[in-house]
């Protein structure tokens, strides 16, 4: 917690001098930053209220702000899934998604894809949330994004498990595990570890 309050201390302090300087750009990445720790924080309406300030200045920023915006637009997205607005969740993530692969940004796109997981998922639509994830997977691979692709096998876990696909869940588990087995990162090891265990747990139970 102190580290967020540090980091928006510093975000803020950031805003104030990009308003004394004029600076549209600075504005608009402190705003950005401001709602992101009011999300990771759990402060959803002050996240919303400043990540739509920050919308707002995007057309006052100057050069290419096309990635900007779709990251922005992630942002957004997050926010109203966790305000429980589905709808306007999708709609926003499909317009990140279709601004990062319009301007061929795969990283971006994977990442957007990976949000879109994340609402179909908590919207209880499960089968489009493997969709989306799998969508994610296979760009993060094409960047060669390891924490990304972590993070959509992960995904495929989960949702494959609640879709009672076992087999399809233990594949996923296993190459997670496979990303992290015998790398410098024991950590990371050891939580693929347990989700293979999880899995196959999981497919035990089933078949009692």
């Amino acid at each position: 917690v102190q580290d967020n309050n540090s980091a928006f201390k510093a975000a803020r302090e950031s805003f104030l001098t990009a308003c004394k300087t004029q600076d549209p750009s600075g504005k608009f990445a402190a705003l950005h930053m401001m709602a992101k720790i009011h999300l990771f924080l759990g402060e959803f309406h002050d996240a919303d209220a400043l990540a739509r300030k920050a919308q707002e200045l995007l057309v006052d920023v100057p050069g290419d702000v096309v990635a900007l915006g779709g990251y922005l637009k992630r942002t957004l997205a997050n926010i109203k899934c966790h305000l429980l607005k589905f709808r306007e969740a999708m709609e926003v993530v499909q317009e990140s998604i279709l601004i990062f692969s319009e301007s061929g940004s795969k990283v971006g796109e994977a990442a957007a894809l990976s949000t879109l997981a994340k609402i179909y998922l908590a919207a209880q639509r499960r089968p489009d949330a493997l969709v989306a994830a799998k969508q994610s997977l296979v760009l993060h691979k094409e960047v060669s994004e390891r924490l990304g692709e972590a993070e959509s096998l992960e995904a495929i876990v989960r949702i494959s498990l609640g879709l009672r696909k076992h087999d399809e869940a233990l594949r996923a588990a296993n190459e997670l595990l496979g990303i992290f087995q015998g790398g410098d990162d024991p950590t990371r090891e050891g939580a693929a570890n347990l989700v293979v265990a999880d899995v196959r747990a999981a497919m035990g139970e089933f078949a009692e």
